[in-house]
């Protein structure tokens, strides 16, 4: 498959759905964290593609979604309404509104963890569910996360889904990052440079 590299800020430039692929703490979950907190926050410097501002943001975690769906037969919106209710009190979301609102308004899905549904049949299972929910719901930008191991086993159709994957760290990059960790974290400026 075809992985393209782009600064972050070049993220959203393509109508296509998004596949970020990445090594085990490569930071695939934070990156959804940090992008949901920049699209809500209308952060205008993070993106070049302000578009990507007037989308509602989502994340669903695939391995919950997967029990719930093993469990109860639950739909991707059956969890993001149970998921609103649970974590936000969001108990006047209901099914009918979200189908509404994904049918009638720009939204981006984070469906974060594929590579944690460990049965390779429900994550066939799981990942044709979000296929299936992008093409009845052609207003959602979807962005998938996945180690690579993982990936290459469920593989998304290459013609509406981009690859883009999450680099290594190199000895400078690595550098800047410690010497930033270390300036918040201890104060004594003679043990930071020690440590």
């Amino acid at each position: 498959f075809n992985i393209d590299v782009d600064p972050l800020d070049h993220l959203f430039d393509s109508d296509s759905h998004l596949v970020i692929l990445g090594k085990p703490g490569a930071g695939k979950s934070l990156l959804t964290k940090y992008s949901i907190c920049k699209l809500l926050e209308k952060d205008l410097g993070v993106f070049k593609n302000k578009a990507v501002y007037q989308r509602l943001p989502f994340r669903i975690e695939l391995h919950n979604y997967n029990k719930e769906k093993i469990k109860n037969k639950a739909s991707i919106i059956d969890c993001l309404v149970a998921q609103l209710d649970s974590d936000f009190q969001l108990t006047f979301v209901n099914r009918a509104a979200l189908e509404k609102m994904f049918q009638n308004y720009d939204t981006v899905c984070f469906f974060d963890g594929l590579d944690e549904i460990l049965d390779v049949q429900e994550r066939i299972a799981v990942r044709n569910d979000i296929e299936n929910f992008v093409k009845t719901h052609p207003r959602v930008l979807s962005v998938v996360t996945s180690r690579y191991e993982s990936y290459d086993e469920v593989y998304f159709n290459e013609k509406d889904f981009k690859i883009y994957e999450i680099q290594d760290f190199d000895d400078g990059q690595i550098e800047d990052y410690v010497v930033k960790w270390y300036s918040v974290e201890e104060e004594d400026q003679e043990k930071r440079k020690k440590e």
